[in-house]
């Protein structure tokens, strides 16, 4: 998976082309393995996420708990 020099890489850049999902677990404290496997039967890229619910900030804790508020329920 190492195709480009860390040098050339332009992190600002490459994190907007990360999808939304990923984006979300970053937000919230996950972690993302070291390295990656292309799953061709499913034509995905499958990465190892590890996320301790004990480290998620309060922020995302409450907005995410089965209590909260539904910004689009009636």
């Amino acid at each position: 998976m190492n195709t480009v020099s860390p040098e050339l890489l332009d992190s600002s850049r490459l994190a907007a082309t990360l999808p939304p999902l990923i984006k979300g677990y970053i937000r919230i404290g996950a972690q993302i393995g070291d390295g990656a496997v292309v799953d061709y039967a499913y034509n995905t890229t499958d990465v190892c996420i590890i996320l301790k619910t004990e480290l998620i900030t309060d922020k995302y804790a409450q907005r995410y708990s089965p209590h909260a508020e539904c910004p689009d329920a009636e």
